[in-house]
């Protein structure tokens, strides 16, 4: 993580600009060519694509879901078990 104080070091500045600049360009970059994509679509060439996504999206979902570890309020599977004490001399 970067702090204020990090900027007073002239390396570390102009490494942070170039790294904004890039990615700005990059965003600007991908923005062009998605719109550049999407004007050269037909209508029906937009509708399969929404469709596509439409489809694509649930199955993400629950792909990304499956993976996700046990949260701690979920269980982890199968019964809960109490331990069991060993017998006291009384019992026997």
């Amino acid at each position: 993580m970067m702090r204020l104080s990090d900027l007073t070091d002239f390396d570390r500045t102009v490494g942070l600009l170039i790294r904004l600049i890039g990615a700005l360009f990059v965003l600007i970059f991908a923005a062009e060519f998605v719109c550049d994509l999407l004007n050269r679509l037909t209508f029906l060439d937009t509708l399969g694509l929404l469709g596509f996504f439409v489809l694509v999206s649930p199955m993400a979902y629950l792909i990304w879901k499956r993976r996700q570890p046990p949260g701690p309020d979920r269980p982890r599977g199968g019964a809960e078990r109490t331990p069991l004490l060993p017998p006291t001399e009384d019992e026997e």
